[in-house]
């Protein structure tokens, strides 16, 4: 047939007019019928492109002969009928050709309505990419006639199928109200449907959302607000979420603009169905929980939510208030302050500065927290107190009641009041006596002895610089000597006996921070310090400490800070250096007496390793191993390491271990080349290393060598011939000291013989 119309459109014109009135009819009778009685075998060797192109032939062929009004509507209803036989065939391949020809459609006639509205300049290229005469009116109204949203969500749905059906269904919307009836046939079409179904339609709906009247939204909303909590999963909260956004009111947005604060809750659908089940009172998993927050967290940073948000800031304080939902209320908190709030404006009514001020007027904040901290604590206790035996660390990742595990419900609590207190948007800050109520609950009386350090650890965070004028921390600037005196270095307080590394890091970094102060000491680069005034904040604690910690990492700790604070003196205190040392080697023997007269060799092995410590870092020869923990692991390696002496171009080797410290590798060279260590500059690739970088590991120096040294003149004010071992050469009761305690302790032998 298709040659037959080829030929006569070649001929049509030299034929008389009774023979073209004769014939004309025929042909179009004909076309239409062969086009009614395509069947399925046929349709399934079919080319439709070469059928579509017989039907615009015949097209061009019959406008001669009809109106072309009459012929437009016939040859693209022809192509409408067409693409409907291909999707109702059982071939999956033609089937999907037909939904994809049934889309194609929809933009072309999305363009003769958008044509048809604005008349413009005509195209050829434009006429191409629509129709003639099929409007959005007939499109529907066929579309209705033969059920195509019956057919694809019948029996036969399939998955490819659904995905091309989003563009028919919003073109629908854009021209016509979707009837109930259409929503009803896309929710029931799900049930008992396999998953990839369910999550096409799903998507489906989320697409079309924001094309739906709101009385098709409430319609959607009430069917997805039905959906149980013990049927809800990821794909239903995917739903949710994707209903929520698409469908926020745009009316939000404008009112907004025009500073309306106002809000309607009830025009944010289902935003209240993603926070009630965030809630611990709903029946879904702890991970739905967490998709559900989530899932609200994203729509709440949307513009049109603006103040919706704000709203729900108070619904989670009251939350916090009540001690419900605690750890998912402080999470949202959280991502809405820290995300949707401008930060530096402090003047603006949204600004992150005037919603703190407002939340912290309402609900005093960091009292809130720290009675809701109480109160989770006393409930824990009370768990815990029906236990025979104290609970185990794995059983902080245990769910005690809620959605969380116990490690999330302390640490959110610690995060967020961080958070909080470290903001510089609004100034917040302990009172000394919530500080005391926070420390009785993780240092006093922590429910893990982990739980101890860990708050150690965060109380003294944000100190890398130990600078008071890069300082930020928990602390504000002025508690912090109240706090050091009455809590640090109070032993009812910080247990001196026990101490943790964790617990004198803590102590160390306010000792630090308060002595800077107060103007005692000074930090410099790479966070060494000068002692300007050996009247120091927490002497007397520190010494405390030294004589009663059993722990003894955190001995070695504490060692160090007393060599620092007597070596590292300020130029005005360096005429005193001789003095000083004097004194401390007069303690640290005085100390040994004690602990040899009391037969106390705790006491003894402490003193011992106190003076060889300082003897060793008055000489140079810092011992530090640089590092500990997973990184000592990490960079224990042995190496040889090249040492050049300048000008002579003398050349030796030394072994050293790279998590060793610069100070061991400074100590090493000294023995190796007869030089004290203020007699000789070390210099890395041309830099020359200070001594300020001693307690560096050497793996911060990433250079295989050679490491260049120069001998050089001590400086004129440094003594040279002094030693604090002399004391004890010049001291006959000293010498005897040592002799007994070579005879008679083992350990302390050791530890004189290092």
């Amino acid at each position: 047939m298709m040659t037959l119309i080829f030929n006569i459109t070649q001929i049509h014109q030299y034929l008389n007019k009774d023979l073209q009135n004769k014939l004309m009819p025929a042909i179009k009778t004909a076309v239409t019928r062969r086009l009614n009685f395509i069947n399925d075998k046929e349709i399934k060797d079919l080319d439709r492109d070469i059928l579509v192109k017989f039907l615009y032939r015949s097209q061009n062929l019959l406008i001669h002969y009809f109106p072309q009004d009459e012929i437009y509507l016939l040859t693209e209803t022809a192509e409408l009928d067409l693409s409907l036989k291909f999707l109702t065939c059982p071939y999956f391949e033609k089937r999907l050709r037909g939904i994809n020809e049934i889309k194609d459609l929809t933009e072309k006639i999305e363009l003769h309505e958008e044509f048809a509205r604005e008349p413009q300049q005509y195209s050829s290229i434009y006429g191409q990419k629509m129709t003639k005469k099929l409007n959005a009116k007939m499109f529907i109204d066929w579309i209705n006639k033969n059920r195509i949203f019956e057919l694809i969500l019948g029996d036969s749905i399939h998955i490819e199928i659904i995905k091309r059906t989003h563009e028919i269904i919003k073109f629908i919307a854009k021209f016509e109200k979707l009837p109930l009836n259409l929503l009803d046939l896309l929710w029931n079409s799900c049930a008992g449907k396999h998953e990839a179904i369910t999550i096409g339609i799903y998507n489906l709906i989320v697409e079309i959302a924001d094309y739906l009247d709101i009385q098709g939204i409430m319609h959607l909303q009430q069917k997805i607000n039905s959906i149980p909590d013990e049927e809800q999963n990821d794909i239903t909260l995917n739903l949710i979420k994707g209903f929520s956004q698409k469908t926020l009111p745009t009316s939000a947005s404008k009112a907004l603009k025009e500073g309306t604060e106002e809000v309607d809750e009830s025009k944010f659908h289902c935003v209240d169905t993603l926070w009630r089940l965030m809630l611990d009172e709903s029946k879904v998993s702890s991970v739905l929980a967490e998709n559900a927050l989530n899932g609200l967290i994203e729509t709440l940073k949307e513009r049109p939510c603006q103040n919706l948000k704000v709203i729900y800031l108070k619904k989670c304080f009251e939350k916090v208030k009540k001690h419900e939902s605690v750890p998912q209320c402080i999470n949202l908190i959280n991502s809405l302050l820290s995300n949707t709030f401008h930060t530096h404006r402090y003047d603006i009514e949204n600004s992150l500065g005037k919603i703190l001020e407002q939340l912290d007027q309402d609900y005093d904040l960091i009292e809130l927290l720290i009675t809701d901290f109480e109160h989770f604590h006393k409930r824990m206790q009370d768990i815990f107190s029906k236990y025979k035996s104290d609970p185990t660390e794995e059983e902080k990742e245990k769910v005690y009641f809620g959605k969380y595990s116990y490690t999330t419900n302390s640490y959110n609590r610690l995060i967020f009041l961080e958070y909080l207190l470290t903001n510089p948007s609004y100034e917040l800050g302990f009172t000394l006596k919530q500080l005391d109520r926070l420390w009785e609950l993780f240092a006093l009386n922590p429910l893990w002895e982990s739980e101890r350090d860990f708050f150690f650890d965060w109380i003294s965070r944000n100190h890398e610089s130990h600078s008071y004028e890069d300082y930020s921390s928990v602390i504000e600037k002025e508690m912090i000597p109240e706090f050091f005196e009455k809590i640090l270095c109070n032993h009812k307080k910080l247990d001196f006996i026990n101490m943790s590394p964790k617990a004198f890091e803590c102590f160390q970094t306010y000792f630090r921070t308060v002595n800077e102060i107060k103007g005692n000491l000074k930090t410099l680069k790479g966070s060494k310090f000068l002692i300007y005034d050996l009247a120091y904040e927490g002497r007397e604690s520190l010494w405390s400490i030294f004589l009663n910690c059993k722990n003894q990492n955190t001995i070695n700790k504490v060692v160090n800070l007393l060599v620092s604070c007597c070596l590292r003196l300020a130029p005005i205190l360096e005429k005193e250096k001789k003095k000083i040392c004097e004194d401390f080697t007069y303690k640290c023997m005085n100390l040994l007496k004690e602990g040899y007269l009391k037969q106390n060799d705790r006491l003894i092995s402490k003193s011992v390793h106190l003076l060889m410590s300082f003897f060793d870092s008055f000489e140079g020869k810092s011992r530090s191993e640089g590092t500990g923990g997973e990184e000592k692991k990490r960079y224990n390696i042995n190496t040889t390491v090249t040492i050049v002496l300048k000008p002579d171009n003398t050349i030796k080797n030394v072994s050293v271990n790279l998590s060793q410290s610069i100070g061991y590798l400074r100590g090493l060279i000294s023995e190796t080349f007869g030089f004290a260590t203020n007699e000789f500059r070390m210099y890395c690739k041309g830099s020359l290393i200070e001594s300020d970088e001693d307690d560096s590991a050497l793996y911060n120096f990433p250079f295989g060598g050679p490491y260049i040294i120069y001998k050089v003149q001590p400086p004129k004010t440094e003594d040279t011939n002094f030693h604090p071992k002399l004391i004890l050469t010049q001291n006959t009761e000293y010498i005897d000291l040592l002799f007994k305690l070579l005879s008679e302790d083992v350990q302390g032998k050791r530890s004189l013989e290092n």
